[in-house]
């Protein structure tokens, strides 16, 4: 992964599941410098350019390079998750390359933090459980969708642009109603609740059954089973001219809680 500026490469990650050896990683990487600078480079592979004690569970080693434009770099291993991460910033003349790598690289995570992985795209960030896994997304510019699956538990999360347009003729309550009503996998209710601190609607509901069979039916008579939870929020933010919504399926019965902490992480207007 790599960050750029308006004039050149700022940050570079590398990572890789995959049993490394760390030295030998390393080495391929700094050749792979020499190349692109054709020899004109000065290489420190002892740099300290983090303390051990700002990634105590990471064998941690540290590099630096000059070629005109300076970069400071870390390599990692990382005891805990076993992801070997290689990450470096680059900084132009004159600037403190050194506190800028400091800054940036500490604050790097190979593994979920307090069991939550963050997800980002366009600006939305949000948070979900990190046994979940992404399925599928739509990325438009007035709007977002992330779908997410652990086993037979889903959650979507979803933002929506122009907010004002959307609700032009219609309450919050009255558009949500309209925008969940074709859904044919569900049953719901909505209901007005403030959500985030702005308007919103709750959403409680059941998946629905098919019945395949008379059999099924009639077993379904005798042996009675949970229906599987449908929950989720959704609010209008103002400041941010947004819509924002997160919805969760889960045979736990834990679908309202999965969603209003999934709904708590996403920042809508900058908070």
């Amino acid at each position: 992964m790599r960050i750029d500026d308006s004039e050149s490469t700022r940050v570079e990650i590398k990572w890789s599941q995959s049993q490394v050896h760390t030295g030998k990683a390393l080495e391929r990487y700094l050749r792979q410098l020499r190349k692109k600078t054709r020899g004109r480079v000065e290489i420190d592979r002892t740099a300290k350019v983090l303390p051990k004690r700002a990634k105590p569970d990471k064998h941690l080693s540290g590099f630096a390079w000059d070629s005109g434009q300076r970069g400071r770099g870390v390599i990692w291993r990382c005891r805990r998750c076993g992801r070997t991460v290689i990450a470096q910033v680059m900084g132009h003349p004159g600037e403190d390359v050194e506190a800028l790598a400091r800054d940036v690289l500490a604050t790097l995570e190979d593994h979920p933090i307090d069991g939550m992985i963050t997800w980002a795209a366009y600006g939305f960030i949000c948070q979900v459980p990190e046994a979940f896994r992404l399925e599928s997304q739509r990325l438009m510019a007035a709007y977002i969708e992330l779908n997410f699956a652990e086993r037979k538990r889903r959650i979507r999360v979803v933002r929506w642009g122009m907010a004002s347009v959307q609700l032009a003729r219609l309450s919050l309550k009255e558009w949500v109603e309209g925008q969940f009503g074709s859904r044919r996998d569900v049953w719901l209710r909505t209901a007005a609740s403030q959500v985030r601190g702005h308007e919103g609607v709750v959403l409680t509901g059941h998946v629905r059954r098919r019945l395949h069979s008379t059999r099924r039916f009639f077993e379904r008579l005798v042996r009675w089973r949970r229906p599987i939870e449908f929950a989720g929020q959704v609010w209008h933010c103002p400041e941010s001219e947004r819509i924002f919504g997160v919805d969760s399926i889960d045979r736990e019965g834990q679908a309202a809680a999965v969603a209003a902490q999934v709904a708590a992480s996403i920042p809508c207007h900058g908070d």
